[in-house]
C-alpha cells in the first residue's frame, strides 16, 4: 500500500570556514571568495555568505543531516534535522537560521514484492535565487545522500563496520558505493576541541539507537550526467530501498541521513558556465564510482573468481595509491588488485579470489577500497568504498537429463572414447546395456542380456564387464563381456561354486592395474576373484574373505581392494599384488534394521590424500569412515534423517568431493555432496528421478552420471 507522505524539514546548512582571517570576529560573515570580513552594510543570503570560505576544506560540505525514524503502522516517515551536528566548520551565526525549508522531501514508500521497503528521497539544491552571485556559482557536485545505520559487520584489514542484513541488521540495497564520511562513530567529539569535528554526544544515538557503523551506504544525486554536477534551484530524487532484518521491526528502522557535497569556486565567478568553468577539483577527490564484474564461480569446494575492476575517479590512475579486496568470509587478509589499464573514463583492474575458508552455499560481501593518494585538508585521507556481494554456489550444476529405455541402475565411465555405460536393472525391458556419449546421445546396439538383468558392471579401455543376476536370488555364475568400439559379445566367463553352491554369484567389479585386471565379488562363494582383461578364458585367483562380499572399492595407487562383507559386517582389504588378505575392518554401525536380506552398505570410495575409506551406511542414513593407518572407525556424516536407503558413494579426486546418493522408499532420492577433509555435508539437491543409484564419473571433466532406474539419466557438472 503506498502512502503519500511528504515530509518537508529545513535543511541546517553546514557550509563554513576553515579558519578565521586574523583578528577576525568569528561572529562576522566573511566575503565568500576573499575570506576577508564583509563590511557591515553586506547582507546577502547566508548560503552566498558561507559557500566560498572553506577552499582549506578542499570544497567539501555537508549540506545537512538528519535523524530518520520510519513507523510501520502508519507507514509514514518522521525526519528530524540535527541542528548541533558540527563536522563541518561552524564559526558563522546564521547556523540558527532556517536557509531552506523544502530541501528534504520524503515521497511515496511502499513494500516491494522482495519484502523491502521502497521511499523516494528528493533533494532540492539550497540556492534557488541569485544573491550577491549568481545562484549558478554554487552548481554542487558528486552530491550523495548517505544512510547511517547500525551495524556490527566489521572489516579488520581496513578497520571499518558497516550494517549486514544477515546478522539482523536494516540495510540498503544495491547503493552507489560506500564513504566512511559523517559517521558518528568516526567523526566523534574530537579531543582537540576543534568543532570541525564534533558531533554532539546527544546525537550518538537516534531514537535510542547507537549508529556505531563507520562504513555507510550512499546514492548519488544530480541533475546533469556531465561530471555528476547538482544545479542550483533544481530538484533529484532516487529510490532508497531499505532491507529489513530477518525479523521486520524487531529493531525499530532508524538511522542518519546525511547529504554529502563538493565544491570550489568556479574560474568565471561573475558569470560561471556549468560545469565546464569550475575545476577537477571541485569534484570529490576520492573515486565517484567503483563497479566489478565476476568470471568464475566459488563454491564449498573452493572454484576460481576473476574479478574486473573499474575505477571512476575524476583526477584519474595517478591519484589511486592501490585497489585491494577483503571478505573475512572468503578469506584471510586482503587482496591487491593489478592495475591493467587507464581509459578516458575509467581505470580497470583485475583480482581473483578463491574460497580459501570454505564458506557454504550463500551470498557474502567482498569490499572493495580504492586507496586515494591525496588526503583531503582538515578532513583527513578519505578512500573510496564499493561492496560486492558473491555467491558462493553449489558444486554441482545440472547439465541435461537424458532418457533411457533399458532402467539404468549403475554408471561406469570410460575415459578412452569419453562415455558412461550403464547396467540395466533386473526387470529392465530389453535388459540391455547402454551408454551416453560426451555429446550426452544414448549409445544403444548392445547385445540383450539373455538373464533377468545387470547386477555390477564394470569397464576398462576396450570392455565391459557385466554381471547378471538370472531371477533375483543372486544365483548365477556368468561375467558377460562385450567389446566397446563394436558393442559385440566377446565371450562369457564363467565362476562356477566351488563350494557346491548353485553359482559363484559374482556381483561388483573394479578394473585396477592400469586396466589390465579385474576384480570381481563372489557373494556366494565368500571369495573375491582376480582375472587378467582382454583375455579369453582368463585364469583366476580367487581369495577368500568375509561372509557375502558385495561392494567394491581400490586403491589405484597401492593396488589395494576394498571389499564389503555384508554376512558378517567387515571389510576386507586385499593386497592386489599378492592377491593376499591383508586386514580386516569391523563395521561400527552395521546394520538399523533387522532384515537380514539388506546388506550394510553397498557404496564404498577410498580417499589417498587422507588414507581413509567412506562408507555409504544403507539403512543409517549416514557415510562412515574408517582410517586406514589403524583400521579404525573414525566416525559418521549424517545425510538422512528420513527412510532414504544411501546407496552410490564416489570419490572425485580433482575436486576433493564426495558424491552420493539416496535410493527413496518413497518420493524423490537426493544427491549429496561432501568435504572428505572436513566430514561436512556441503550440498543436498533432487534430482529428476525416482531412486538415484551407483553413478559414473569423468574424474578429467568433473562431470557426473547419475543413473535413475525408472529410466533417467541426470548429467551434472562439478564446479571446482
Amino acid at each position: 500500500m503506498f502512502r503519500n507522505f511528504i515530509y518537508i524539514v529545513g535543511l541546517i546548512l553546514i557550509l563554513s570556514a576553515a579558519s578565521c582571517a586574523g583578528g577576525q570576529d568569528s561572529a562576522m560573515p566573511t566575503d565568500p571568495m576573499s575570506g576577508n570580513p564583509a563590511s557591515v552594510n553586506y547582507s546577502p543570503n547566508p548560503m552566498l555568505t558561507a559557500a566560498g570560505a572553506v577552499e582549506a576544506a578542499a570544497g567539501r560540505y555537508l549540506w545537512g543531516y538528519w535523524d530518520i525514524t520510519y513507523d510501520p503502522v502508519t507507514e509514514e516517515f518522521e525526519a528530524v534535522p540535527v541542528r548541533e551536528t558540527q563536522i563541518h566548520l561552524n564559526i558563522l551565526r546564521f547556523l540558527e537560521d532556517t536557509l531552506c525549508e523544502t530541501c528534504l522531501v520524503i515521497g511515496d514508500n511502499s513494500i516491494n514484492p522482495d519484502g523491502d521497503l521502497e521511499v523516494q528521497i528528493g533533494i532540492i539544491h539550497p540556492i534557488t535565487t541569485d544573491g550577491q552571485y549568481k545562484k549558478e556559482v554554487f552548481a554542487g557536485f558528486d552530491v550523495r545522500g548517505i544512510a547511517i545505520f547500525n551495524g556490527s559487520y566489521y572489516y579488520d584489514e581496513n578497520g571499518v563496520k558497516m550494517s549486514y542484513n544477515p546478522n539482523d541488521e536494516y540495510t540498503l540495497v544495491e547503493p552507489d558505493g560506500y564513504t566512511t564520511l559523517w559517521s558518528p562513530a568516526k567523526f566523534p567529539p574530537d579531543p582537540e576541541g576543534r568543532p570541525i569535528f564534533q558531533y554532539y554526544p546527544a546525537k550518538y544515538e537516534v531514537g535510542g539507537v547507537n549508529l556505531t557503523t563507520t562504513l555507510n551506504p550512499f546514492m548519488a544525486f544530480y541533475t546533469l550526467p556531465e561530471r555528476r554536477t547538482f544545479e542550483a534551484a533544481d530538484y533529484d530524487e532516487r529510490i532508497f530501498t531499505i532491507r529489513f532484518p530477518g525479523t521486520p521491526f524487531s529493531v525499530p528502522l532508524k538511522f542518519g541521513y546525511a547529504v554529502d557535497a563538493s565544491w570550489v569556486k568556479p574560474a568565471n565567478i561573475d558569470n560561471p558556465a556549468v560545469p565546464g568553468d569550475f575545476p577537477l577539483t571541485a569534484n570529490s577527490w576520492e573515486a565517484y564510482r567503483i563497479t566489478a564484474v565476476p568470471n568464475g564461480d566459488l563454491t564449498p569446494l573452493g572454484g576460481l573468481m576473476n574479478l574486473t575492476v573499474r575505477v571512476y575517479d575524476w583526477q584519474g590512475a595517478s591519484t589511486i595509491s592501490s585497489v585491494t579486496l577483503e571478505a573475512p568470509d572468503l578469506f584471510n587478509g586482503f587482496i591487491t588488485a593489478t592495475f591493467e589499464q587507464e581509459l578516458p573514463n575509467f581505470t580497470e583492474y583485475s583480482a581473483q579470489i578463491t574460497n580459501e575458508l570454505g564458506a557454504a552455499i550463500g551470498l557474502y560481501p567482498v569490499l572493495i577500497t580504492v586507496a586515494d593518494t591525496n588526503p583531503i585538508p582538515i578532513v583527513g585521507k578519505i578512500d573510496a568504498y564499493q561492496v560486492i556481494f558473491i555467491d558462493v554456489v553449489a558444486p554441482l550444476e545440472l547439465l541435461d537429463t537424458v532418457s533411457m529405455n533399458q532402467y539404468p541402475i549403475e554408471g561406469n565411465f570410460n575415459p578412452t572414447n569419453g562415455a558412461c555405460y550403464f547396467a540395466p536393472i533386473i526387470g529392465a525391458p530389453n535388459k540391455q546395456v547402454q551408454g551416453i556419449d560426451s555429446d550426452y546421445n544414448v549409445i544403444n546396439g548392445f547385445p540383450p542380456v539373455l538373464s533377468a538383468g545387470g547386477m555390477g558392471l564394470a569397464v576398462n579401455t576396450q570392455e565391459i564387464f557385466l554381471s547378471t543376476d538370472t531371477g533375483g536370488e543372486l544365483w548365477t555364475e556368468d561375467v558377460t563381456i562385450y567389446d566397446i568400439p563394436s558393442k559385440d559379445e566377446k565371450w562369457t566367463l564363467n565362476i562356477p561354486s566351488e563350494f557346491g553352491n548353485p553359482a559363484s554369484s559374482p556381483i561388483d567389479f573394479v578394473v585396477y592395474n592400469d586396466n589390465n585386471e579385474v576384480c570381481v565379488s563372489l557373494y556366494a562363494d565368500n571369495q573375491v576373484a582376480f582375472f587378467s582383461a582382454n583375455t579369453e578364458n582368463p585364469d583366476l585367483t580367487r581369495v577368500g574373505v568375509g561372509t557375502g562380499p558385495t561392494t567394491l572399492a581400490i586403491d589405484d595407487t597401492n593396488y589395494r581392494v576394498f571389499v564389503a562383507c555384508d554376512g558378517n559386517d567387515t571389510i576386507s582389504v586385499i593386497d592386489g599384488s599378492t592377491h593376499e588378505l591383508s586386514a580386516t575392518i569391523d563395521l561400527e554401525n552395521p546394520l538399523s534394521s533387522p532384515d537380514p536380506q539388506l546388506p550394510a552398505t553397498v557404496g564404498m570410495a577410498y580417499v589417498e590424500s587422507l588414507n581413509m575409506l567412506f562408507v555409504a551406511m544403507l539403512l543409517n542414513g549416514t557415510v562412515d569412515y574408517y582410517s586406514l593407518d589403524d583400521n579404525l572407525f573414525k566416525g559418521s556424516i549424517e545425510l538422512s534423517t528420513g527412510s532414504d536407503a544411501i546407496v552410490g558413494l564416489i570419490y572425485d579426486e580433482g575436486a576433493d568431493v564426495l558424491l552420493a546418493t539416496s535410493f527413496a522408499v518413497s518420493g524423490k532420492g537426493d544427491l549429496y555432496a561432501i568435504d572428505p577433509g572436513t566430514k561436512e555435508l556441503i550440498f543436498q539437491t533432487d534430482t529428476s528421478g525416482l531412486n538415484p543409484s551407483f553413478p559414473g564419473l569423468d574424474p578429467v571433466k568433473h562431470i557426473l552420471y547419475v543413473p535413475d532406474p525408472i529410466g533417467l539419466v541426470d548429467i551434472f557438472k562439478i564446479i571446482v
